[in-house]
């Protein structure tokens, strides 16, 4: 049985092997201190799968009081197709629902056309109007 819960610095190795078996591990945006800075303005904002001890997936999360945007869904490859990413999807909608969110969205890869058919059976709208990008300053 599995359970979903906050993430705590102690699982910082975890999700780091599973975001980069999933090849979705970014050195920067995923480093630790990133990380911790994120829960300690939202404790809630990643969340973990939990199985006999260990993390088994994650998801991150944030709002801004408006919209809500997901990253970093991942489930380790041996724990994949049992719903796990489903109950984590579920419980981010559920906190977000709580919190006065009524939509999410997220990004990924667009040629990840595997996250492209998951997202749907998820019940999202696969869009293709917007492109995404960052600067570093």
């Amino acid at each position: 049985m599995n359970k979903i819960r906050e993430y705590t610095e102690s699982d910082y190795s975890q999700v780091k092997e599973i975001l980069s078996e999933a090849e979705m591990f970014d050195p920067v945006w995923d480093r630790k201190e990133n990380l911790q800075k994120m829960i300690h303005r939202d404790p809630e904002c990643i969340l973990v799968a939990e199985m006999n001890g260990n993390v088994v997936g994650n998801i991150y999360f944030f709002d801004n009081g408006w919209e809500a945007s997901i990253y970093r869904l991942a489930v380790k490859k041996e724990f994949q197709n049992k719903g796990i990413g489903a109950q984590l999807l579920q419980e981010v909608e559920k906190r977000l629902k709580k919190r006065g969110i009524r939509e999410i969205m997220g990004f990924f890869k667009s040629d990840n056309h595997k996250l492209e058919k998951y997202y749907t059976k998820q019940g999202y709208t696969i869009g293709n109007t917007f492109r995404c990008f960052w600067k570093k300053i």
